[in-house]
């Protein structure tokens, strides 16, 4: 039986987990495209329970094209916890202001 990291699924996507402390405080979901990543765009969803009564702004969004990380791309438009983030080093950004990030897939 195959390695279910082998498998095309786990090979388009990226998982990270925020932590604050030692509360999971997030999440943030990237589906790569299947094919070269200049033909398609990558999708990026992020989920953050830093402000339990706020509802959630917009927090999923897409980019494309080549020459450039669009994960970095899609956490800049996105932002965390009330957070802006650079165009680039997001989760050393987010570690700077006492987070937690665990890339997991």
């Amino acid at each position: 039986m195959k390695n279910v990291m082998d498998m095309e699924g786990p090979k388009r996507t990226g998982v990270w987990v925020i932590l604050k402390g030692a509360k999971h405080v997030g999440k943030i979901i990237a589906a790569y495209p299947s094919k070269g990543h200049g033909e398609r765009r990558t999708y990026v969803q992020v989920f953050c329970w830093t402000r339990p009564n706020e509802l959630p702004g917009k927090n999923v969004t897409y980019a494309g094209g080549c020459g450039y990380c669009k994960v970095d791309a899609c956490m800049e438009e996105l932002g965390f916890g009330g957070l802006k983030l650079p165009s680039s080093g997001w989760e050393s950004f987010l570690e700077k202001n006492g987070y937690t990030v665990l890339e997991v897939i």
